[in-house]
């Protein structure tokens, strides 16, 4: 019978467009035409091949914020592979500086991609390469979260190409509304010249980034600690950008209140200047702010001793600076919140701190490699940055400083939950999670108040979690209940209870979304689980180590009886036996005398998707234990049935 022949599936937009521009790269630079195959990835896949990585490079790419918009991944397995596959490289150039150059002539003009905004092109597009190794998958899983991932394959090499997904529907919707759209896409990674090993394409004005998540810019808690308690008070710091300034002299005004402080290691000594608007009325404020940022340096020292070493650290309220004084420095804008008040920090920080006192956080190619960029004060900040953030990825949400009186957990609560989220999640927690589940507004706000009493005055005050906005949260609920809202009675916890309140409701979450409740993107997960799963998962994987030495399975099961055998052990779900057998002791084969062949088969493909789960953190060690312990005594009462229990 005559066949109608086979039509070409065409792929997605991006998906032709990465497979097009990468195969073209790649037969550039290695001299035989390649086809690049490009497929979509689901984060569990990608999240099982990458737990199997142990080294790799990455390549960021920033447009607007501080958050990523591109990264590209290449495995070392694909490295040597590649290598190879480049024509005219000598031998010496196979080394990290080598790598830097495969990278980028892989990648090519890919990055300016990102110049793509709903509202048009943005301006700058700048790339830097960081070490990838088995350590920094947690940081890995974190970065991709919020992306769609690629996954690329050429010469028997793969590589992963994760895109924002934010980004990728503004491409998507250019590409609807604007024919023409397509056409310049195309240019922009085709037409476009580079020089050097930067992607950036500088103005003359300052170069700006948004924060775009303030708890992950944590080289912030170098200068100000997230949180304080300063006297009965909850203080809080949100960094909201980061600017490159040509002339940072030009942000100096009248009337501001200006704070130094001092990083001295060895000989050398740092200078970080701290200016406040307070509008020309220093005298007025300058008690206030001079106590307010030496508190607040104390607890930043606390977190820059755990970093990198230093001999002492002092500050003061010190008169105007002179303009040389804070040239070549980076400037970061936050907001100190206190006592229902915002107020705006500009910090001038030396480009040497960067590149100097925290360069041990760097290997020695990426010290190179940031010399040879346009801008190596701006891209060395987002370098040490991440590598600090990759440090501290599975604490760097509870609170920088000492020991304050609200739990350590609490630094962390719903405000801090929803201060991570997009509006929509954000809303839906609130409004799925809390309001849906009975609690009233009264409840939900009571998660971000408490009473505190000022010696000598008899009437308690009420202060608030300095992330809570009233106004702001407004957003979060539903319109029909806008006038209630404002209309919201206070709380009667104090501060110690508040903490108790916060850890309660950041468990219902984590077990609203562990029975599949509710929907909570990843990161939110990865921080419960670490929490309140994690200890309890380190716990019980080391009784199931016990277990799995004591090998107590062969001598029972060599004296059960098979028919007995079979028919007690047929009486146990699948999916529980399922679950007790995934450490592999005993086997489904240990067991196949007394478990059918049909049976035998759905076992093994259930081991191994619970297996698969485990590795992920997605099926607690707990459960696997409790199921191996009770395989266990079940096993036993059939091989001793006379005991009434294991000895």
């Amino acid at each position: 019978m005559k066949q109608t022949p086979e039509t070409k599936k065409k792929l997605p937009f991006i998906e032709g467009f990465f497979k097009q521009t990468l195969s073209q790269n790649l037969t550039a630079i290695s001299g035989e035409a390649v086809r690049v195959e490009v497929e979509n990835l689901s984060f569990e896949n990608f999240q099982t091949e990458t737990g199997k990585l142990k080294a790799g490079r990455f390549l960021y790419v920033y447009t607007e914020t501080n958050r990523a918009e591109m990264i590209f991944l290449l495995p070392d397995t694909a490295q040597l592979i590649l290598f190879k596959k480049i024509k005219n490289l000598d031998s010496g150039e196979k080394d990290d500086a080598g790598l830097t150059k495969l990278l980028n002539r892989i990648v090519g003009n890919l990055p300016y991609l990102c110049s793509v905004k709903e509202n048009g092109l943005v301006s700058n597009v700048f790339a830097l390469q960081k070490p990838y190794n088995s350590e920094l998958n947690d940081q890995l899983l974190w970065d991709v979260s919020e992306c769609n991932i690629f996954r690329c394959s050429a010469f028997g090499a793969v590589f992963y190409l994760p895109l924002n997904i934010e980004l990728q529907k503004s491409i998507e919707k250019l590409l609807q509304t604007d024919p023409a759209f397509k056409k310049t896409l195309r240019g922009l990674t085709q037409n476009r010249r580079v020089t050097g090993e930067s992607l950036i394409a500088l103005q003359e004005s300052d170069i700006k980034l948004r924060v775009k998540n303030p708890f992950e810019f944590i080289i912030g808690s170098s200068f100000l600690p997230r949180e304080a308690y300063l006297g009965k008070k909850d203080v809080s710091v949100i960094f909201n950008e980061i600017t490159a300034a040509r002339q940072p002299a030009s942000q100096m005004n009248e009337g501001m209140i200006w704070y130094r402080f001092w990083i001295i290691t060895g000989e050398k000594e740092y200078s970080v200047y701290y200016s406040v608007d307070v509008n020309g009325q220093q005298k007025k404020y300058s008690q206030f702010f001079n106590s307010l940022f030496t508190e607040m340096v104390k607890r930043t020292a606390s977190f820059l001793r755990a970093q990198s070493g230093f001999d002492r650290v002092k500050g003061k309220i010190v008169p105007t600076p002179a303009e040389d004084e804070i040239d070549d420095t980076v400037m970061l804008t936050a907001n100190i919140n206190w006592e229902n008040r915002r107020i705006k920090t500009r910090i001038f920080v030396p480009g040497l701190f960067f590149s100097d006192y925290l360069s041990p956080f760097l290997e020695d190619w990426e010290a190179e490699y940031l010399k040879n960029t346009e801008i190596p004060i701006l891209i060395s900040l987002l370098s040490i940055n991440a590598a600090i953030f990759g440090k501290n990825i599975n604490t760097f949400y509870r609170k920088t400083g000492p020991e304050s009186p609200k739990g350590e957990l609490y630094l962390f609560g719903v405000s801090k939950i929803l201060a991570i989220l997009d509006k929509n999640n954000a809303s839906r927690l609130v409004q799925n999670y809390f309001l849906a589940g009975g609690s009233s507004l009264d409840e939900f706000q009571s998660l971000f108040l408490y009473r505190y009493y000022v010696e000598g005055e008899e009437k308690s005050k009420v202060g608030r979690d300095a992330l809570f906005n009233r106004e702001e949260y407004k957003k979060y609920i539903p319109k029909a209940l806008h006038s209630d809202w404002a209309q919201c009675a206070g709380t009667s916890a104090n501060y110690e209870e508040l903490a108790v309140l916060n850890v309660k409701a950041l468990k219902g979450i984590y077990k609203a979304m562990k029975e599949d409740k509710l929907l909570m993107p990843y990161k939110v997960s990865f921080i419960l689980y670490n929490e309140f799963q994690k200890p309890l998962d380190e716990k019980f994987k080391g009784e199931i180590n016990r277990l799995v030495l004591l090998n107590q399975w062969p001598g029972l099961i060599e004296k059960i009886p098979k028919k007995t055998g079979q028919q007690a052990v047929s009486a146990i779900p699948s999916s529980k036996l399922a679950v007790a057998l995934v450490p592999g002791s005993p086997t489904v084969k240990d067991l196949a005398h007394l478990i059918s062949k049909t049976k035998r088969s759905e076992l093994e493909e259930e081991i191994k998707m619970n297996t698969k789960k485990y590795e992920l953190g997605n099926l607690p060690a707990e459960k696997i234990f409790l199921a191996m312990k009770e395989l266990l005594v079940i096993l036993d009462k059939l091989a001793n049935p006379e005991d009434d229990e294991m000895i």
